[in-house]
């Protein structure tokens, strides 16, 4: 581990982390400076500065990007969101397609891969705590089948 501190200021805090969460951390700040060296900070307390404001600049972006969406909640594969605009609720899932080697996210409201619910919720940290779920099979010509699918959207 680098021996390097940042700077500190007289405004900076020191945070405790979870034991568990310390090793983790450390194996992807190695993983990334091997990935690319002149990008990822050295010093480990840099890198994790480094990541949280990509945090808070991606949240920001969403928030700026899809102001009339918000996550509602999250089941095992589903995402809720609810949509102002379309005063609805709005379900977005993991589908397989063909023979099991591809999956992509599908908006049950749209029957797209690539609309505006789609792009919000890959905008969002939910999107990592769901579960890939339902099959679309060669013959139902990129069509979920109304048995594979979750719920209808739902209104408010």
């Amino acid at each position: 581990m680098n021996t390097q501190e940042m700077p500190r200021s007289n405004l900076a805090k020191t945070i405790t982390l979870r034991v568990s969460l310390v090793p983790r951390l450390q194996v992807y700040h190695k993983d990334e400076i091997k990935k690319d060296p002149r990008v990822t900070s050295e010093d480990f307390g840099g890198f994790l500065n480094d990541k949280l404001e990509q945090l808070l600049e991606k949240e920001e972006y969403a928030k700026s990007n899809f102001p009339n969406c918000s996550i509602l909640s999250i089941s095992d594969n589903v995402i809720y969101i609810k949509d102002r605009v379309l005063r609805g609720i709005i379900e977005v899932y993991y589908v397989f397609l063909n023979d099991l080697t591809i999956s992509r996210l599908f908006c049950q409201y749209d029957e797209s891969f690539s609309c505006v619910h789609i792009i919000y919720a890959c905008t969002t940290l939910d999107i990592a705590k769901l579960e890939h779920g339902q099959t679309i099979h060669e013959g139902n010509q990129g069509k979920i089948s109304k048995k594979n699918q979750p719920t209808a959207a739902k209104t408010y």
